[in-house]
């Protein structure tokens, strides 16, 4: 419902470039979403109360992807600091057969690790882990095994 459409519109946000918007379930809570960087905490939140569904994890993963994939560093240290990492694990982990949520989330994790002060964090929250599992498992998903 409201949650994954919230969670699609951030992740276009995420892919376009920065403007003021506003989601459905952010209207409800009075919030306007000014920019990528402000985005994020409502991504994670989203992605943390909805773990069981996979269409918010799927959406929720492409937006940190396409975020971690920025060289802005606003969003960089917003990623970090709003639990990007752990959300995407945690996606992976609930979803490890649904092979659009294990592309996603390597190439989020990818991204988020290819920033240095990121390395260190990606390689403490069981990212590598569920990373080779996400290769054993979608040996045929190409999108997995090139992340």
């Amino acid at each position: 419902g409201v949650q994954r459409h919230s969670c699609h519109l951030l992740a276009h946000l995420a892919l376009s470039s920065k403007r003021h918007v506003s989601t459905p379930s952010s209207k409800q809570r009075g919030e306007d979403v000014k920019g990528p960087a402000e985005a994020i905490p409502l991504i994670i939140r989203s992605m943390q109360t909805h773990l069981e569904a996979a269409d918010i994890q799927r959406q929720g993963c492409c937006a940190i992807e396409t975020l971690a994939a920025s060289d802005q560093s606003d969003e960089q240290a917003a990623l970090a600091d709003a639990g990007a990492i752990t959300a995407v694990v945690e996606a992976m982990r609930a979803h490890p057969a649904d092979a659009a949520v294990q592309e996603r989330g390597c190439g989020a994790l990818c991204h988020l690790a290819a920033h240095g002060k990121h390395r260190g964090l990606v390689a403490s929250k069981d990212a590598l882990e569920m990373i080779f599992k996400a290769m054993r498992s979608h040996v045929c998903v190409a999108g997995v095994q090139m992340k």
